[in-house]
């Protein structure tokens, strides 16, 4: 009987301890344009790198107005390439996607630069969050941004959705002396929710989130 009580709870244990197969979705690697970025040019194509293979769902390109440029999209194993019909216009573009990796999960998302002289930023403004860190964006208008915050992060990332936009944007976090940062371009106008994800060096984590409010 003590035996068999055991050998059961044992075998409980092997269960608890045994390593279950492992699932990753795929993320997106880089871009070329890169997310955030200025480029001189229209590029005849853009290109975004995934972690794995992937299947296509939809595509699209997007103007500084967030109307949709005629485009055809094309995935080649982990690349994924999205060729504008005509020749991009100067301003800020975006390419979004759908994709589904090897484990069937859906992933949504975002990239987003401006093509030529970036604009008018507009005054900048401070970004109430929660839980509370003090946050300022250094622009109040569509277009190339940096988010500051009171905390001496080394690492993390802001991840920005909008109504206006099918996935989300992300900026990786960086740091800056006794702050941090993150840089990139948020496209429209309008509001757009943040939630920032803070990595000191020795580990500390803050999740805090916030909305900042673009004008046109």
């Amino acid at each position: 009987m003590r035996k068999a009580l055991v050998a059961a709870v044992l075998g409980s244990l092997l269960l608890l301890v045994s390593p279950a197969p492992a699932y990753a979705h795929a993320d997106l690697v880089r871009s070329t344009p890169s997310n955030g970025s200025l480029v001189a040019k229209a590029p005849s194509t853009i290109r975004l790198t995934f972690s794995e293979a992937v299947t296509l769902d939809a595509s699209s390109i997007l103007d500084a107005s967030g109307a949709v440029v005629s485009s055809h999209g094309a995935i080649n194993g982990t690349v994924l390439t999205l060729t504008p019909s005509s020749a991009l216009r100067p301003g800020i573009t975006t390419a979004t996607f759908r994709i589904t990796s090897n484990d069937g999960h859906q992933v949504d998302g975002a990239v987003s630069f401006v093509i030529g002289k970036p604009g008018a930023r507009g005054p900048a403004q401070s970004i109430g969050t929660t839980p509370s860190v003090a946050t300022r964006l250094n622009g109040s208008r569509p277009g190339a941004l940096t988010a500051t915050f009171a905390n001496k992060a080394s690492s993390g990332e802001v991840i920005w959705t909008s109504p206006s936009l099918q996935g989300s944007l992300t900026w990786p976090v960086h740091a800056r002396g006794k702050t941090s940062e993150a840089s990139g371009v948020l496209p429209f106008s309008g509001a757009w929710t943040m939630r920032a994800t803070l990595i000191s060096a020795k580990g500390a984590l803050v999740i805090t989130t916030g909305t900042a409010t673009l004008t046109p």
